[in-house]
């Protein structure tokens, strides 16, 4: 039973066709813009100081940001 199981999603993984490429709206330039500055922001606070409340200000931006983003796209 386990390797008919197997077959059946081998074969299905061959047959999926793929899916529709991915098109950047507005809100993916955004992010992509306020990332870099939490990057920047990560490099700074947290590589060079390793203060706490840096770690906790970085951290709470970037899940500020990815829920703000993932509920702008509907998700």
């Amino acid at each position: 039973m386990h390797d008919d199981f197997c077959q059946q999603n081998i074969i299905s993984a061959k047959t999926e066709q793929p899916g529709v490429p991915f098109e950047p709206d507005i809100k993916d330039g955004i992010l992509a813009v306020f990332v870099f500055i939490l990057g920047f922001l990560f490099a700074r606070w947290v590589l060079f100081y390793w203060q706490g409340w840096s770690v906790t200000v970085f951290t709470a931006g970037y899940l500020g940001a990815i829920t703000v983003y993932l509920r702008k796209k509907g998700y």
